[in-house]
């Protein structure tokens, strides 16, 4: 197989990925789970997959706050920035990726929290 219809193949699978649900539940406020899930320094509390984990602005929790981490998975040690894109109290948070090659590759992730 040719290197750039290999590449193309690649491409095609990452800009046509699906969101993934993920679901638990807790018997703690939301409001509190709100507060940890949405302060970006207390990530390495709960996320056992970021590496060099630091901030990049002096806030780290609201609207604006980011954070750079490298991920170790097979055959992928790239970094990512994650910045808060949106944020309401106690409902939802929704975040802002870049990773990949030089942070070409946009993502999302997005956090409900329901009574």
């Amino acid at each position: 197989m040719d290197v750039l219809v290999l590449i193309d193949k690649l491409d095609d699978l990452v800009h046509n990925a699906r969101p993934v649900p993920l679901t638990d539940q807790v018997r703690v406020d939301r409001e509190e789970v709100y507060d940890l899930v949405g302060d970006l320094a207390s990530r390495v509390a709960w996320c056992d997959y970021q590496e060099e984990f630091r901030l990049t602005r002096p806030h780290s929790s609201g609207v604006g706050a980011a954070a750079r981490f490298r991920i170790e998975a097979p055959l992928n040690h790239s970094w990512v920035e994650v910045s808060i894109a949106e944020a309401s109290r106690p409902r939802l948070i929704r975040e802002r990726l870049r990773f990949y090659r030089l942070g070409r590759t946009p993502g999302w992730a997005e956090y409900t929290f329901e009574p």
